[in-house]
């Protein structure tokens, strides 16, 4: 193992490397040869440029909050974008240019020195980064009212796999002039591209905000509510089902306990908050709560299953939202011989089935076969999408082939030769070949 001879910040030592073998997800990558910190887009060029002429295969990775192994190594070289920090922040017409290697949490802190925010906020936003949501086009709680990171996507500076430095898209709110080549990288995983900049929408911050929980004995008495609240244009709609809450409760750092019942976590952000909140506890059962700590305990949702048997697969399947209790019951009645726990936002109709399992790469196949029995179903029966918002990377990679056609594929793996002529960015991850 050998730093490339190059003028980037480099560090090829074994004990150092180890910390890039994981990510969120419970797959497990190998050695890389070195990792380097590019600190702009040249130098990223400069190495993409080397590994090109070396026929070395590069790893994007970002906060390594995946949970479908996205940025893990199998040889080669990393490129970490944590050094990518530049800033630019353009108040009046709530823009910000961001380097890619921001984490999502400190962005918004400085952003709201400005009474502004980048509304995109998934469970990971401690660590995630702005260059790792626009590869997954990451949503999360409030993609019910604000949407996916794609809707925030104005322009992106990006290295292509064969080292050219390319700035895609247009300041102004609309045009009609670029072929939206910055969209075809959001959601490509760092297959097509290294993200260096983006350019991004955002929001003021809300100046009110009232949440309140829902209990329900079942799913659909849930799903039509769900249908209900989104008439009243909440900023959250979230759900837990009764296993996922009871693995939450029984955190011992946890001092909040719910019912182990459906639960409609619900948030609202405008002017009407209060009078809505009203509205939706005249007619379900429920209490009005603080919302920082109604999304503390949400998002302990993931980390809290993981305990159960020491490991999970979360597989972030969509489908229609009048589907959803349908989906829900569906999935219970499939993995009978698994234990499963279902949460998820249930305003956009994503769940988040989570197959418990003990670690281990034969239980990760057993999952992965599992999953493609499931959603291959649920495909054909709810028009379900194999992930609604962490990607295909490598775990769900088997599943594409349930909703991506044939003639779909061959057009991605043509797009994917013609820019990566080498194939040396990211390869194995979301596009197979």
């Amino acid at each position: 193992m050998a730093c490339p001879p190059l003028d980037v910040l480099c560090i090829d030592d074994e004990s150092l490397l180890r910390a890039y073998l994981t990510d969120a997800s419970p797959l497990r990558g190998n050695l890389p040869q070195a990792v380097l910190f590019p600190s702009d887009a040249a130098e990223v060029a400069k190495v993409i440029r080397w590994a090109n002429k070396e026929k070395v295969a590069v790893y994007p990775y970002g906060g390594g909050s995946s949970l479908v192994g996205s940025p893990l190594p199998f040889d080669g070289i990393v490129v970490d974008t944590s050094l990518l920090l530049d800033l630019e922040v353009f108040e009046k017409d709530k823009l910000v240019l961001a380097g890619a290697g921001w984490r999502l949490s400190e962005l918004n802190h400085v952003l709201r020195r400005y009474g502004l925010w980048f509304p995109v906020d998934p469970g990971s936003v401690e660590w995630a980064t702005v260059g790792g949501v626009v590869a997954t086009n990451a949503g999360g709680i409030r993609a019910v009212k604000y949407g996916l990171t794609s809707d925030h996507v104005r322009a992106l500076e990006f290295v292509t796999p064969v080292g050219e430095v390319v700035w895609s898209g247009a300041w102004a709110k609309k045009s009609s002039t670029w072929l939206r080549v910055h969209q075809l990288l959001v959601g490509s995983e760092g297959t097509l591209g290294i993200v260096t900049k983006a350019l991004l929408t955002l929001s003021r911050v809300p100046e009110r905000r009232e949440a309140v929980l829902l209990l329900f004995e079942e799913a659909e008495e849930m799903g039509e509510a769900v249908l209900d609240i989104l008439e009243l244009a909440p900023s959250a709609l979230e759900f837990m089902d009764p296993k996922t809450v009871r693995a939450v409760n029984s955190r011992t750092d946890m001092s909040l306990k719910m019912p182990e019942k459906y639960l409609l976590l619900v948030e609202f952000d405008d002017e009407r908050s209060s009078e809505k909140t009203k509205l939706i506890l005249d007619k379900y059962e429920g209490i009005k709560e603080d919302p920082e700590t109604l999304w503390k305990y949400r998002k302990l949702a993931g980390p809290s299953l993981t305990l159960v048997k020491g490991s999970r697969s979360d597989w972030d399947v969509a489908v229609p939202v009048s589907l959803l209790p349908e989906a829900i019951k569906f999935v219970y009645e499939n993995a009978r011989d698994w234990e499963v726990a279902v949460f998820g936002h249930a305003g956009d109709g994503n769940l988040h089935v989570n197959l418990l399992h003990p670690p281990g790469e034969e239980w990760v196949r057993k999952a992965i076969e599992k999953a493609k029995e499931i959603i291959c179903e649920m495909s054909k029966r709810y028009k379900a999408t194999v992930s609604g918002e962490h990607g295909i990377g490598l775990l769900k990679l088997a599943l594409l082939g349930c909703e991506v056609d044939e003639p779909a594929l061959e057009l991605w793996k043509a797009i994917k030769k013609a820019l990566d002529p080498n194939l040396i960015l990211n390869p194995g991850k979301k596009i197979p070949l």
